[in-house]
C-alpha cells in the first residue's frame, strides 16, 4: 500500500512539473515586442560592418544602439511595440535615418539602408511608406 501511494505521489509531481514548464513556455512565448533588422551597405551594395544603428522611442523617452556586424547586418530584437526614428552612422558616410518605424508586438521589420558618401553636412532622410521607403538627401 504504501509502495503504491508513493507510485502516485511520483506520477502527481511530475505531471505538475510538466504543467509548471508548459505555463513558463506558454507565458514567455507571449512576450509582446517585436523586431527591427536590416543590411546596411554602400552605393556599390557593398556591406558596411560597424555601422551605429540607434532605434529611438520619443513617446516611451528610451534608446537602443547596435552595431552592424561583418555582414552589414543589424537587429533590434525585444523593442516594446512603439513608434521609432532609426539612425544610421558609419565613418566617411552621411547620416541616414527612418522616421516613424511602427514596431507590433509578434512582428519583425526589416529596413535595409544604403549610405551614401559623406559631402559636408549630408543627411539622407528616409520616411518609411506604405510598403515602400523613399530615400532623399537633404543639405
Amino acid at each position: 500500500m504504501a509502495k503504491r501511494l508513493l507510485c502516485n505521489f511520483a506520477v502527481l509531481a511530475a505531471l505538475i512539473a510538466v504543467l509548471i514548464v508548459a505555463t513558463v513556455t506558454s507565458v514567455l512565448a507571449q512576450v509582446p515586442t517585436g523586431t527591427v533588422n536590416g543590411l546596411i551597405s554602400d552605393p556599390r551594395e557593398a556591406v558596411v560592418p560597424n555601422a551605429r544603428v540607434v532605434a529611438i522611442s520619443k513617446a516611451q523617452g528610451v534608446s537602443h544602439e547596435t552595431l552592424s556586424n561583418a555582414d552589414g547586418l543589424y537587429v533590434f530584437a525585444d523593442l516594446p511595440p512603439g513608434d521609432y526614428d532609426l539612425k544610421i552612422e558609419a565613418s566617411g558616410f552621411a547620416p541616414s535615418e527612418f522616421t516613424a518605424v511602427s514596431v507590433q508586438a509578434g512582428r519583425t521589420i526589416t529596413l535595409d539602408a544604403k549610405l551614401q558618401i559623406a559631402g559636408v553636412g549630408t543627411i539622407v532622410n528616409v520616411n518609411e511608406g506604405a510598403g515602400e521607403v523613399d530615400l532623399t538627401q537633404s543639405m
